[in-house]
């Protein structure tokens, strides 16, 4: 939770969606991924998705990102749950994707 402090408010919070909203550029993640170009990592989205669901992450299937998430940007996140694996579709403001997660995860201690 550390890492990702402050980085993101979340917007609202439903069983297929969740919407949060990016901290500006002056946040310590965009401030060093990069100071005169900053964009969210990757690995955020992962972490993001963690904190809010709750989930125990236990293998990444998939992390395809085709567009940059930038700061102050609201994103979504729609989830498709099977049992033990969720499929995310992450969509820009204007509901473009940006990109797809898919992983497994104990769902012991899931709040969806």
């Amino acid at each position: 939770m550390e890492l990702t402090s402050k980085l993101y408010n979340v917007v609202n919070k439903e069983d297929e969606k969740v919407v949060v909203e990016l901290a500006d550029e002056n946040h310590p993640i965009f401030q060093a991924h990069f100071p005169q170009n900053p964009i969210l990592p990757g690995f955020c989205h992962i972490e993001i998705l963690s904190e809010i669901l709750s989930d125990d992450i236990t293998k990444i299937v998939l992390l395809k990102l085709k567009k940059k998430s930038l700061p102050t940007e609201k994103i979504t996140y729609a989830i498709t749950n099977t049992e033990s694996k969720r499929k995310i579709k992450i969509l820009d403001e204007k509901n473009r994707l940006i990109g797809n997660v898919t992983y497994e995860y104990d769902n012991n201690n899931s709040n969806l």
